[in-house]
């Protein structure tokens, strides 16, 4: 059986190749069925965070442990230091506006050096803020508890996947490189946003920020849990800005095609 994996609500589809059927596929909204050329292809839709394999149906795990081929996104597993920096000729300074740059370099001194923090990756800016200002503010229980309010402590569902199949006698495929997956992360930020957490400065402010940037991974779960075409949230990917829109899903998925 074989899997492949594109992406969509910012979830991965993964095709699965299969000589088995599955007994019904209506008990769960992410996993299609294509059959032709004798042989039955699954699409399986996953989410990133708050959702486990615990939280999938036994069908879904049947196809997934007797595939024979698993093809998903990437292994972020793999990153490297070099990935999280951005390719050659491309500087953070293009994202975001000079003061706010200034204000970043100036909080974030003491662990990335201005000539480095100018190649470092906006997603990755954004995280290494974030984790020194936890420390800085004393918020890292209060960002740890906002985060298990919303639910996305459960697991990763997509690494367990992987590790899933990775124990198993399963031959596993990548649709795009790490730096490819990394390129998306870029483009869903959203560069007002990014500005408006670097010069906050108020420790109310800050706590805005963190359930602000948590909030968006929230609905995305939901979405998953509740069924994407019953989900009051199900609007959520009409709201994107259409680069965005465009650079995480259209652009990727055709790139993805055979």
């Amino acid at each position: 059986m074989e899997l492949r994996v594109t992406k969509l609500l910012l979830m991965f589809w993964m095709i699965f190749w299969s000589t088995s059927l599955l007994a019904s596929l209506s008990k769960y909204p992410y996993l299609w069925r294509i059959q032709g050329d004798g042989r039955t292809t699954y699409l399986f839709g996953t989410a990133h965070l708050g959702v486990t394999i615990d939280d999938l149906p036994s069908e879904v795990m049947d196809v997934v442990r007797n595939a024979k081929q698993f093809v998903t996104e990437s292994d972020i597993t793999l990153a490297t230091e070099e990935n999280l920096m951005l390719p050659e000729g491309q500087s953070l300074k293009d994202f975001i506006s000079d003061e706010a740059f200034e204000r970043l370099a100036t909080e974030l001194q003491d662990v990335l050096p201005k000539e480095v923090l100018e190649r470092v990756r906006p997603f990755q800016a954004i995280a290494v803020l974030g984790q020194v200002r936890l420390q800085a503010s004393n918020l890292q229980e209060y960002a740890e508890q906002i985060f298990r309010d919303m639910g996305l402590d459960r697991g990763i569902l997509d690494l367990e996947l992987l590790q899933e199949v990775s124990n198993r006698d399963i031959d596993i495929e990548f649709l795009e490189t790490v730096d490819q997956s990394f390129d998306a992360l870029d483009s869903l930020i959203d560069r007002s946003t990014f500005e408006q957490g670097i010069l906050s400065t108020t420790l109310e402010e800050k706590k805005a920020t963190i359930a602000t940037n948590l909030k968006p991974m929230k609905d995305l779960k939901d979405i998953y849990l509740a069924g994407y075409y019953k989900s009051p949230l199900a609007n959520l990917l009409d709201l994107m800005p259409e680069q965005t829109r465009k650079g995480v899903f259209v652009n990727r998925n055709h790139d993805w095609l055979p």
